[in-house]
């Protein structure tokens, strides 16, 4: 797609790359940082912010997984709250129902889920919102 004629299928490209893996990911940025049309190109700075947000909310939620207690996951969950995304919403909640979850982790990763939740919508809306005004 990123040899398309139309700009807006290579901008999609774009935005879907940030979801391959890494030597793919890192040949279509190449790719689309020397592309003609100035829309493609300022798509590359969001893909890539949102590649190394993918791979900080995996290495969070790993660390959170693997924490036996809240005072060594604390950190992670603090991590997950500014980047994570519904499907880390759908993962720390899935944590919290394991039977082997002790109380007290389970009660954090609830809130951990809900704080995230809060700031997903709220980061979700500001783009919508923006769009319906670049849009009109």
């Amino acid at each position: 797609m990123l040899t398309s004629e139309s700009w807006r299928e290579r901008a999609a490209a774009v935005e879907g790359a940030s979801l391959l893996g890494e030597d793919a990911f890192a040949s279509a940025m190449d790719r689309a940082q020397t592309d003609l049309d100035v829309r493609v190109r300022a798509l590359t700075a969001w893909a890539r912010d949102r590649h190394r947000e993918r791979h900080a909310r995996d290495h969070a939620l790993n660390m959170i997984e693997k924490a036996d207690e809240v005072r060594t996951a604390a950190k992670w969950g603090q991590a997950l709250v500014q980047i994570g995304d519904d499907w880390a919403i759908d993962l720390v909640g899935e944590m919290g129902t394991r039977p082997t979850v002790r109380p007290a982790m389970r009660a954090w990763l609830k809130h951990v889920a809900e704080e995230t939740k809060k700031r997903w919508r709220d980061k979700t809306r500001r783009q919508t919102d923006r769009l319906r005004w670049e849009l009109g």
